[in-house]
């Protein structure tokens, strides 16, 4: 684990239209966006897509931009790995995934994957040795080899088959659906289908909390919820309101707070994960679609 960055306290929103906002908020922590710089203080926020086909790298104390990495066409989503030395990057529009080395901010390689594959979510499983990503136009989960570069095992998921996470011990992969508002629950290994989770309207982006014992879904329709998986048995638990289209949901290293970016009403939710409610509500604007934060 890297050493963790001083004290600064901001949040970052992402906004659809491109740039950022910078808040102040109290007791938060970093998002899996944000990558502890090895050796020096302060911390590096990526995010995707400004300016086009590249990732954005600003400076957690001062907000700054220090770097642009160029990536493929269209870049859709971006996920660190555990040990942050590295990050995935979904490309839309080329039908690949960029490996960026972290710490020289630069693409390390670039994995081609069969034309007309829309990946759209990734996540890397463990040992850094596979990755999990979504084919939005098949509507199911590949795992590649990294080593290789190659796609080993694919696996139909449900319509609008849009995010993915895999779970702290590496066995589930949740794929989130949200044509059909479900969350397929994939084997890891035998990349078979273990259950289909229902009920969960405009199902679009999933994170794992409480080592792995919940998960959470956003619900990205107009009125927009919060869903909270039991993952023993893969039940949905309960939901609380957010804001209007939320589109993606991250959770606090510490599992403290969960940050949800409603693109739709322009606000970030801010969820205590012990009480599962919410504990502030921030007007952001520019249709945010993600969250990064830092301490």
């Amino acid at each position: 684990m890297l050493p963790r960055a001083a004290a600064t306290n901001h949040l970052f929103t992402i906004g659809f239209g491109g740039g950022s906002v910078t808040l102040k908020e109290e007791d938060q922590r970093e998002s899996s966006q944000t990558v502890r710089k090895q050796g020096a203080p302060g911390s590096d926020v990526y995010f995707v897509g400004v300016p086009e086909n590249s990732i954005t790298v600003l400076d957690s104390e001062s907000g700054d931009p220090v770097a642009t990495i160029p990536v493929g066409e269209d870049p859709r989503w971006i996920q660190l790995s555990p040990e942050q030395f590295t990050a995935w990057v979904t490309n839309f529009g080329s039908d690949s995934i960029s490996m960026i080395d972290t710490d020289t901010r630069s693409v390390l390689r670039t994995i081609n994957l069969a034309p007309g594959s829309g990946p759209l979510g990734i996540a890397p499983g463990p040992w850094n040795e596979w990755l999990y990503v979504v084919n939005s136009t098949s509507d199911s989960l590949s795992r590649i080899w990294i080593p290789n570069e190659s796609v080993m095992m694919t696996v139909d998921a449900g319509a609008g088959a849009t995010h993915v996470a895999v779970s702290p011990d590496g066995e589930l992969a949740y794929v989130t659906n949200q044509t059909d508002g479900t969350v397929s629950v994939i084997d890891t290994l035998s990349m078979e289908l273990v259950t289909t989770i229902e009920g969960i309207p405009g199902a679009a982006s999933v994170t794992f909390g409480d080592r792995g014992s919940k998960a959470y879904v956003t619900g990205c329709t107009d009125s927009g919820e919060l869903y909270f998986i039991q993952t023993s048995d893969h039940t949905v638990t309960g939901s609380i309101p957010v804001g209007s289209d939320p589109v993606s949901v991250r959770l606090s290293p510490y599992g403290v707070s969960l940050f949800v970016a409603n693109r739709g009403s322009g606000t970030v939710t801010i969820v205590d994960v012990r009480t599962e409610t919410v504990r502030e509500t921030v007007q952001v604007g520019n249709e945010p679609v993600d969250v990064a934060a830092v301490l």
